[in-house]
């Protein structure tokens, strides 16, 4: 009664997250489908491991005995850092947050501006950008692996975060998502969070979640699902070199806010391992004839990469009135269309229910 009246709040929620996805096979409503279903967290988060404990036993009629793991990997990196435990299960952590997520620089858009005519998928031939103007970066990322949203659990001190920083020749134009002195990461920065007030307007930022009120935003990505993320740049008037651009998705298990409060008088600086759960980089010739530059070749298809660009689009209106960017996601899921995947046809039906165009 002390805390909230003993009224009853919904705090943590990965289950229902999951099964209302596609992930363990119960929804039919979801962008993407694994080969196989998973049927529990434990899946995940308890694999099996070969052991002569007594309570072990042949799961998968291998011949050897496994018991199901209790490490638990997943994301906390932070308490085993604190505490002093083996590096190997930092590790462990981080090879659980390898894989499941992509960063796709996709394109850029003339004038700065959503409506601005776009340039993607930006590793085809002819994409060049001018000195003096104005460009909108289109960043994609998508949820691949991780089976309820992108993070849940603690989400108010959970700490993923983009890094963009652009360059021309070493020099720096521009940077999104860097790290401060104390290890505080720029608050300006786009995080993958969810960001709760208080009534008094003040963020949730010390596990208090019986003051939780309503979120300003919610920027967690479900299973198989997407989110563009827009940076504007501007190229200065002298540069003639090619631009490059890299971006990376980082995680860190608390932010710093939360880790002073946790430490009271003993907090020095933010220590606590980040990982790079994924990356990518692209460079572009700037002016004219500089056109020819030659590019690898990009690991994911292009009708993929464009449905990836058009969930996020699309996803962009889930809250209130906002509609979001039904028209440019309408563009998206036709070129995934042209290029013969039916998901275009499908989540082209999607935004014309989302938009009234019944």
């Amino acid at each position: 009664v002390a805390v909230n009246d003993y009224k009853w709040l919904r705090g943590q929620n990965h289950y229902d997250s999951f099964m209302r996805s596609g992930v363990p096979g119960h929804r039919v409503d979801s962008f993407y489908y694994p080969a196989r279903a998973t049927k529990a967290c434990t899946d995940c988060h308890m694999p099996l491991e070969a052991s002569s404990d007594p309570a072990a036993r042949d799961f998968d009629d291998s011949g050897t005995r496994h018991v199901h793991s209790h490490q638990f990997p997943g994301a906390n990196t932070g308490v085993a850092h604190m505490v002093g435990l083996p590096e190997s299960v930092i590790e462990a952590h981080r090879e659980r947050l390898t894989g499941v997520t992509r960063v796709d620089i996709f394109g850029i858009k003339e004038d700065g501006h959503i409506n601005g005519r776009l340039h993607a998928p930006l590793d085809a031939p002819g994409t060049i950008i001018e000195p003096g103007r104005r460009y909108l970066l289109e960043l994609v990322i998508r949820n691949r692996r991780v089976g309820h949203h992108l993070t849940q659990g603690t989400a108010d001190s959970n700490q993923l975060w983009v890094d963009v920083s652009v360059s021309v020749g070493g020099r720096r134009i521009g940077r999104s998502g860097g790290v401060g002195p104390e290890g505080e990461v720029d608050p300006w920065s786009y995080f993958v969070n969810a960001y709760v007030l208080t009534r008094e307007g003040k963020r949730l930022d010390r596990r208090n979640g019986q003051d939780t009120f309503v979120a300003l935003y919610d920027h967690q990505i479900p299973p198989g699902a997407a989110s563009v993320v827009h940076y504007l740049f501007e190229v200065p008037q002298d540069v003639t070199g090619p631009v490059d651009i890299e971006a990376a998705l980082r995680y860190r298990k608390f932010d710093t806010t939360y880790l002073q409060h946790m430490q009271g008088d003993d907090f020095t600086v933010n220590d606590l391992p980040i990982t790079t759960m994924a990356s990518d980089r692209i460079e572009l010739p700037v002016g004219k004839g500089q056109g020819d530059m030659s590019f690898d070749l990009h690991p994911v298809a292009d009708n993929e990469r464009w449905n990836d660009y058009g969930i996020g689009l699309l996803r962009e209106g889930d809250s209130g009135s906002n509609k979001g960017e039904l028209r440019q996601a309408e563009h998206a899921f036709q070129q995934v269309e042209a290029l013969g995947d039916m998901d275009g046809a499908l989540n082209l039906a999607r935004v014309y229910f989302k938009e009234g165009r019944l």
